[in-house]
């Protein structure tokens, strides 16, 4: 696994610490991808916006349990592991449990997409898109594009082979393409 960046454990270190703009720099510096993976693993804004508070919220609560500095690989890594698991996690928990409509179409069927809207933006088009895909290779594509990660890297996220992300990956650009030719 590669060494945590010394900028990734002196902010952790600043954050244990309760420091001054530590955390701040990490939010600012992550949510974007953090939030991307979300909202394209739930297609859902709000369900997004409560899943990356949690995601924010477990990775405090985290750093200020260990005592020691956190042996990470990297902190942008970190919190995707946790998106993830988060994302799982809600969608197998029984929708009559949580009693959260948001949750339940969550766990539905990601095909069931919405018809065009004429005035629909490329950037809302790509992501409407992006939900036809299977999940496995929907969130290889995300990793990758969007939070500019490595093969290796979303091999240590995820625990699967390159080989496999990267066939994933090259099947879900051409469903892409082809879903996007169509004017799906």
């Amino acid at each position: 696994m590669l060494a945590l960046m010394e900028t990734d454990r002196t902010l952790l270190e600043h954050v244990r610490q309760r420091r001054p703009g530590a955390f701040e720099k990490i939010y600012h510096e992550t949510r974007d991808g953090v939030y991307g993976l979300l909202l394209s693993c739930t297609g859902r804004v709000d369900t997004a916006e409560e899943l990356l508070q949690e995601t924010y919220s477990r990775f405090l609560r985290r750093v200020y349990r260990t005592a020691a500095p956190m042996a990470l690989a990297s902190v942008r890594g970190y919190l995707l592991r946790i998106a993830r698991n988060l994302v799982a996690d809600t969608a197998r928990r029984p929708a009559r449990e949580s009693g959260d409509e948001a949750l339940m179409e969550l766990a539905a069927d990601p095909a069931e997409v919405p018809e065009i809207d004429e005035g629909e933006g490329e950037a809302a088009r790509a992501l409407r898109l992006l939900r036809r895909l299977p999940e496995d290779q929907r969130e290889v594509i995300v990793l990758r594009l969007y939070n500019d990660l490595t093969y290796p890297e979303i091999s240590a996220l995820t625990h699967l082979p390159v080989k496999t992300l990267e066939s994933r990956y090259r099947y879900g650009i051409q469903k892409l393409r082809a879903l996007w030719s169509t004017r799906a």
